[in-house]
């Protein structure tokens, strides 16, 4: 947890100097689905929750996420069940048209699974290194939006997830 306030710190330090004269906070909160693909075992799991976020100026933000694994998966015997992934991010962002954004974002996150079987249970927490590209659109006159991303997360030891999460957007 130390690792990921410190990230968040750091993200602001960088952020600060650009935001000098142009400062802004647009703070938001989503509901978010996403269907993680891990490689290379080859198993889908979907995931619920939430995604806090702020734009700090007109390009920049962070955001925290945290994701708990909605549906389990078996196969020959064995369950994998996502406990939760967290994560925080720095984005960067870009309004095409007054009501859509194409963002970019890259952070670090944590990912705990377990996995059971007939000769019993094993958890392991995992850390690593995500980024990704998305759009979001804004509904006019209204503090909602929709949003789709891609996210690649790279666990180390070999351990890949593929994430494309879909959200509804509400605007503070």
């Amino acid at each position: 947890m130390l690792k990921y306030l410190a990230s968040a710190a750091v993200i602001g330090a960088l952020i600060t100097p650009a935001a000098a004269g142009n400062f802004l906070i647009s703070p938001r909160g989503e509901i978010v689905y996403a269907n993680l693909s891990f490689d290379p075992v080859d198993v889908d799991v979907d995931a619920a929750g939430v995604r806090l976020g702020a734009d700090f100026v007109k390009f920049f933000g962070a955001e925290v996420e945290l994701l708990k694994g909605i549906t389990d998966v078996e196969q020959a015997g064995v369950t994998l069940e996502l406990d939760y992934q967290a994560g925080v991010y720095g984005v960067a962002r870009y309004p095409v048209i007054p009501t859509t954004w194409l963002y970019a974002r890259v952070g670090l996150l944590q990912g705990k699974t377990t996995v059971s079987g007939p000769g019993g249970s094993s958890s392991e927490t995992e850390d690593g290194l995500s980024y990704g590209v998305g759009a979001q659109v804004n509904l006019p006159a209204t503090p909602f939006g929709a949003r789709i991303g891609f996210d690649r997360i790279d666990y180390g030891d070999d351990v890949e997830a593929d994430e494309l999460s879909f959200s509804v957007v509400y605007r503070f």
